[in-house]
């Protein structure tokens, strides 16, 4: 390089370089990093009593929208299953954690979920009502299917609950839903039937 350096001057600059050469490979040496944060595991089953309150939650929210198209939102019949589908979905929020909350971080993610997943149950059931239940309503189907299909996909891809889990839920929320709205219309047509 055209100059002239002692030999401890030569030495000094070699040890530089190669502390810098060990320094830049240690950003590159997986055991030096520091270990990523733990990522959290998403719930793969719901507890028995969570279970059980989001099954008879979307069973009434299905005879609840079921009993509003037919007898009318009024209807003292409706206005009771109205009030079970409430307590339904308030035990169902209660086991999860999204209501009462003494402590905001605890469960604060489950919560969330909770609340989409008691969301898409009466969205399910006013889809299908809808489509299925006299007087039926097209543009009530749709909005209730795409509420239902965006909470359900949230609810998926959120991680707080495992994708087989989501399913399961979305699956039951749906046959709950289909199940009131198909009877009811089986029921209309052996009285339609009966009238002739």
């Amino acid at each position: 390089l055209g100059m002239a350096v002692s030999a401890s001057e030569a030495q000094s600059a070699l040890e530089r370089v190669t502390a810098d050469l060990a320094l830049l490979s240690l950003d590159d040496d997986d055991d030096l990093r520091e270990p990523a944060k733990p990522k959290v595991q998403a719930l793969t089953v719901l507890p028995f009593e969570a279970a059980e309150a989001l099954r008879w939650l979307a069973w009434h929210d299905a005879w609840s929208a079921k009993l509003e198209r037919s007898s009318g939102a009024d209807s003292e019949e409706a206005q009771e299953r109205k009030k079970q589908a409430d307590e339904a979905r308030e035990a169902w929020l209660r086991l999860t954690g999204a209501t009462g909350r003494k402590d905001p971080g605890a469960g604060e993610s489950l919560a969330s979920v909770a609340q989409v997943v008691a969301d898409a149950s009466r969205a399910a059931a006013r889809h299908a009502s809808a489509f299925r239940v006299k007087p039926r309503c097209l543009d009530t189907a749709k909005e209730g299917w795409s509420a239902f299909d965006a909470a359900m996909k949230h609810v998926a891809e959120c991680e707080v609950v495992a994708e087989s889990l989501a399913d399961d839920m979305k699956w039951l929320l749906w046959n709950a839903a289909w199940h009131a709205a198909n009877w009811a219309e089986e029921e209309e047509e052996e009285e339609e039937d009966g009238e002739e």
